[in-house]
């Protein structure tokens, strides 16, 4: 089953939570690791969260205000 893109927006919320300032470092290691064990579908995952993580932060990069 996919995951939706309301799930996909709560996953890298959740992850920018909880890594802070390492969520994209997160991110790439989930991908790499992922990779590795040869998912495709899930390295691209980790590489769309990543980027939803980027727009979260905003165009200064930092976190987002609440």
């Amino acid at each position: 089953m996919p995951i939706t893109e309301w799930e996909r927006w709560a996953v890298a919320h959740r992850v920018l939570e909880q890594h802070g300032e390492r969520a994209i470092d997160h991110c790439a290691e989930r991908a790499k690791a992922l990779a590795l064990a040869g998912d495709e579908h899930g390295v691209a995952l980790w590489v769309d969260i990543a980027g939803r993580i980027d727009q979260l932060r905003g165009p200064s990069g930092g976190e987002r205000l609440h």
